[in-house]
């Protein structure tokens, strides 16, 4: 945090902030369901593996300027944010049904994952003095936000051994454009 005052009656401040994240999760899951006489319906097992990696960063800048020696003030203040982070995984999941297999499912899958939010705000603040502990305060905010996620999901090819058939039904993507 710094601080700059070039005169006694006005403030500067600017803030920051900076983070930076990473995980990975391995996951095994497997089941079979059976009738009451002990048939089996279905069985499944899944192999998931995912890692990413994130970033987030602030600034705020505050400037205040004492108007009066009674309580009269301006500040202004604008901060902005982002988050970004990506992210990549392995899908290895098969669920057979014994009495219906044209309902099995097999998926070998590879995803890539990216989110990207920006924010921005401007305030300002305007102090009039009423009386001595009595204060009106006038106030104005403005915020943009901008977020844009992103999956795009790859069916493995046995032919060319890469994921490289791009499956619709799994990739997402969405923005969203805000202002407050």
């Amino acid at each position: 945090r710094m601080e700059y005052v070039p005169d006694k009656n006005t403030t500067v401040r600017l803030s920051t902030n900076f983070s930076y994240n990473s995980s990975k999760s391995n996951s095994l899951s497997g089941g079979i369901s059976q009738a009451s006489d002990s048939t089996v319906i279905n069985e499944s097992d899944a192999k998931n593996n995912f890692s990413s990696d994130g970033t987030q960063i602030r600034l705020q800048v505050d400037a205040s300027r004492k108007l009066s020696d009674n309580g009269r003030r301006l500040s202004l203040s604008g901060t902005y944010n982002t988050n970004n982070s990506d992210g990549n995984g392995i899908t290895d999941s098969k669920t057979l049904y014994y009495r219906a297999s044209s309902q099995n499912q097999i998926l070998n899958q590879h995803s890539n994952s990216e989110s990207n939010r920006g924010s921005y705000s401007l305030r300002t603040d305007y102090v009039e003095p009423l009386s001595k502990n009595n204060f009106l305060t006038l106030s104005y905010n403005v915020q943009f936000n901008n977020t844009l996620n992103e999956r795009l999901t790859y069916d493995y090819d046995s032919i060319s051994q890469k994921y490289d058939n791009l499956n619709p039904n799994y990739t997402r993507n969405s923005e969203t454009n805000t202002i407050n």
